[in-house]
């Protein structure tokens, strides 16, 4: 991993991938969302903008794409969350309710997610 060796080098990198994130291909997203990510991985505030920043871009891509790139993408996502950024993504908790027509493997993933999310408040807001 290359770390850069000023803070002004991480934004002057962020900056040059920021127009990445509205590609439409799920492989330059998610690869920008890993740079991204780890460059900022030691700095919990800055961490939390990037997380807001490409949240609508991932959630997207997740309810746009085939199948198979949508699970890639919820795997990425259900990623981001298990390291401790669940709150990031609790208001669009319904984002990730299943769909009759949605695969299994889409259905597991979307219901890990939805796991990860469940907080008192979201539990009596999604359950009617």
């Amino acid at each position: 991993d290359y770390q850069p060796s000023t803070e002004a080098e991480m934004f002057d990198i962020m900056n040059v991938l920021e127009e990445l994130l509205k590609h439409s291909s799920a492989a330059v997203l998610l690869a920008c969302s890993k740079v991204f990510m780890n460059l900022t991985a030691n700095n919990s505030a800055l961490n939390k903008q990037v997380l807001m920043r490409l949240k609508p871009p991932l959630l997207t891509l997740a309810s746009t794409s085939p199948p198979e790139l949508g699970y890639t993408v919820l795997a990425h996502i259900h990623l981001i969350l298990s390291r401790g950024n669940a709150s990031i993504m609790q208001a669009d908790f319904k984002q990730f309710f299943c769909r009759y027509n949605d695969p299994t493997y889409i259905k597991v993933v979307k219901l890990e997610i939805l796991t990860s999310l469940a907080t008192e408040e979201t539990v009596q807001r999604g359950v009617p």
